[in-house]
């Protein structure tokens, strides 16, 4: 907690996907020592529709929320209809940002 506000940190370095911060992790989804932005560990999502949900996090009590990550593309590029979504839920409805 910061300032009551709830904090999601994961910087991979378990070595392995926390089921305390990510509630979803599909297909080809692996711990891996590289490439790394920093540390020893990163997280890389592989084909298959692979995907990762974070566990949900109550932001009621916090005036701003930030949220930001290190990604690296490649070696192939994205194919047609991959992407990267960040989602939250505003107390009625899903809102997507991309």
């Amino acid at each position: 907690m910061l300032n009551d506000c709830p904090l999601l940190i994961d910087d991979f370095e378990l070595g392995f996907l926390d089921a305390l911060y990510w509630s979803v992790v599909n297909n080809e989804v692996d711990v891996v020592t590289s490439p790394v932005w920093s540390g020893a560990y990163s997280a890389r999502l592989g084909g298959l529709g692979s995907s990762m949900a974070s566990a949900n996090i109550d932001t009621a009590a916090c005036t701003s929320v930030t949220w930001s990550f290190w990604g690296k593309r490649g070696p192939e590029a994205p194919e047609v209809g991959d992407a990267l979504y960040f989602e939250w839920f505003n107390g009625s409805t899903w809102m997507r940002d991309l």
